[in-house]
């Protein structure tokens, strides 16, 4: 059995709100930080039942691994975000950017921090507003040192994990172009 961890989680749209849904049903307690959020965004997090800590200082201090999902700038603007917070434990950059090029800068600048890095991918539909099983089956590209690790706090069926030998961005870019 896993033990349990705190997850922060940076950004809590439909696919953040499904990771953290996913890790609280695997037994882990989720935080966010909710400086500069939206209301919707605040709700969701409410309904999903991640804490509030209020800013990425906080949430860099409270959790064990810290996982972003979004789309093109929000992952390089974490992922500097979490350095200037001296975030020193597992960062899981799950954000879609806007190709090679981007997703080279990206690397570039979360070789700079303190902390280790999977790198992942999601692939599929977030879930939906009750946030109970449906059967929809949803790809979880991780790639890293520590990606079983990851794989391993998802233990509620909703994902399908793929440990990927090259980046896990660059196998769900080609993934998508190929579908």
């Amino acid at each position: 059995m896993i033990n349990h961890s705190i997850i922060g989680i940076v950004s809590l749209g439909v696919m953040g709100s499904s990771l953290a849904a996913s890790l609280r049903s695997s037994g882990h307690s989720v935080i966010w930080a909710s400086q500069g959020r939206s209301q919707k965004t605040i709700d969701r997090a409410r309904h999903v039942g991640a804490v509030d800590v209020g800013t990425i200082k906080e949430l860099s201090d409270r959790s064990d691994v810290i996982m972003s999902v979004g789309y093109g700038n929000s992952g390089p603007e974490t992922a500097e975000r979490l350095i200037h917070a001296g975030f020193d434990k597992l960062l899981v950059d799950f954000n879609s950017l806007w190709g090679e090029s981007s997703e080279n800068s990206f690397y570039e600048t979360v070789a700079q921090g303190k902390y280790e890095y999977v790198d992942g991918a999601i692939h599929g539909y977030p879930l939906k507003e009750s946030f109970a099983k449906d059967g929809l089956t949803r790809l979880m590209l991780l790639h890293g040192e520590q990606a079983e690790f990851i794989g391993s706090l998802f233990t509620d069926d909703i994902w399908t994990l793929v440990y990927c030998k090259n980046k896990a961005k660059e196998e769900n870019r080609i993934m998508s172009q190929n579908s």
